[in-house]
Parts: C-alpha cells; structure tokens; sequence
C-alpha cells in the first residue's frame, strides 16, 4: 500500500528545502558580482539569522523523521542505507571538486543510510513492544536529540574530537568542515522517534493512503515519490540559473 499523505509531506520538505538552498546561492552569488552597497541584506550572516536557521533546521528534522517513520514500509533496508551511504560519498567527492572550501561531508544522505543501519538492528525488537512504550521510547529520544543537539560544538580539544570517523559520530576535530553536517548524533534519535511514531500509529495508518484533494497537493505526492532524484538534482538546478539571472543583470 502506497501513503500518499506521507509523500505529500516529504513533498512539502522538499519545496522548503528547494526554497532554502535557492536562498543560500542567492547569498552566496549575488554579493559577489554587484556592488556591496547594492546587495542590502544578502549577506552569509543572513543564513544565520535565528528565523532562516530555525527554518533550515526544521527542513532536516522533518525529512530524518519521516525516514524514521518509513523505515518499516520500505524493503530492503540494508541494501537501501549503503546505496545512500554510496549517494553521499559521491556528493561529497563532487563538493570537494566543485567547492573545495565548502565541501559536503556527512550530509544528510549519509546519515539516513547509516541510520537506516542501525534501525535495522532494532526493527525486530521494537515490533514486540507495546505502543505504550514505544511512546515512551519516541518522547526519550526527542529528548536526546535536544540534550545532544549541540555536541558538535562542546570541545575539540577532547580526545572525542578527534578525526572522520568522530565526525561522523557528532566529534568533528578541530578544523572539521561540511556545509551540510548531519552527524549521527543527535540526529540518529530522531530516525528512532519517527519509527517509534510508526509503532504508535497503527490504527492511523490508514488516513495517510488517501490522496491530496488538491492538485497542489497531488503535486506534493508526485515530489514525494521522486523525493532521492528531486534532492541530487535540484542544486545543479537552483545553482544554474542563480548565475544566469546574475549574468543577465550584469549585462
């Protein structure tokens, strides 16, 4: 069975996603070919703001949650995590090429697929228990991911921080770069909520197999179900014509 509400949310992940890298090449485009003056606000530090970041913030934990939440529905979860293992390495080998100052390391490709990993270490066991506590074991690691969301950042100087594979875990070394980092912690607890959130929803389950009524959200489904080639391609993409606005305003 098909849940089209639950591509219509990813679909809806995806367009906030869209909306926010095409900002951040505004950002990072526009200041550099027109005058200072003339770029007002678009500067980096308007990606920090508290409201942008919330936002980008949000765009993430919305599309790991729902990988957590599918991860019963799809087959194959080994071989699905190392194919996206594989997709994240080849973006970070294609970043490192293009943006070498600002490479992709351990993007949010990486982390679906190594939590995919581990969540197919406790599928089985979490199928025995019952709802109740798997709503307890939703709302622990909600709890995690906001105790140990800022554990990238508490000291390089730690025998923790200490190379990739450290990174990788949430203990980037002194010096560590990534445009797009999603280390496993925090953000492999909210994988583990969203398969919770699937435990506990049996009985709803079914509402999410209905169609949009719309055809915006009809559109929103269709964007769900190409959801993995929407996100490798959108950046060539958005980056494309970014630049070709640019040049057309410079000519």
């Amino acid at each position: 069975m098909r849940y089209h509400l639950l591509d219509a949310l990813r679909g809806f992940a995806l367009v906030n996603m869209i909306a926010y890298h095409t900002l951040w090449d505004v950002v990072q485009t526009v200041p550099q070919t027109i005058p200072q003056n003339s770029a007002g606000a678009l500067t980096p530090a308007l990606l920090f703001t508290p409201a942008i970041h919330t936002w980008q913030q949000a765009i993430g934990f919305t599309f790991i949650f729902l990988a957590g939440f599918c991860f019963p529905l799809g087959r194959y979860p080994l071989r699905r995590g190392v194919e996206l293992i594989a997709l994240g390495e080849v973006i970070s080998l294609v970043t490192f090429l293009a943006i070498a100052d600002e490479p992709v390391r351990f993007g949010v490709l990486t982390l679906i697929g190594f939590g995919m990993l581990l969540l197919a270490l406790v599928h089985a066991w979490t199928r025995t228990l019952h709802p109740a506590w798997m709503a307890l074991l939703g709302v622990l690691s909600l709890a995690a991911f906001v105790v140990f969301h800022d554990v990238q950042s508490g000291g390089a100087q730690s025998w923790l921080y200490a190379n990739s594979f450290t990174a990788l875990l949430g203990f980037p070394p002194a010096g560590f770069v990534s445009s797009d980092y999603y280390p496993l912690v925090p953000h492999v607890f909210v994988m583990l909520a969203g398969l919770c959130a699937y435990r506990c929803s049996s009985s709803f389950l079914p509402i999410f197999s209905h169609h949009a009524p719309t055809p915006l959200g009809r559109g929103l489904e269709w964007m769900g179900r190409h959801s993995l080639a929407i996100y490798l391609g959108h950046q060539v993409v958005i980056y494309a014509v970014v630049v070709g606005f640019v040049y057309m305003l410079s000519i």
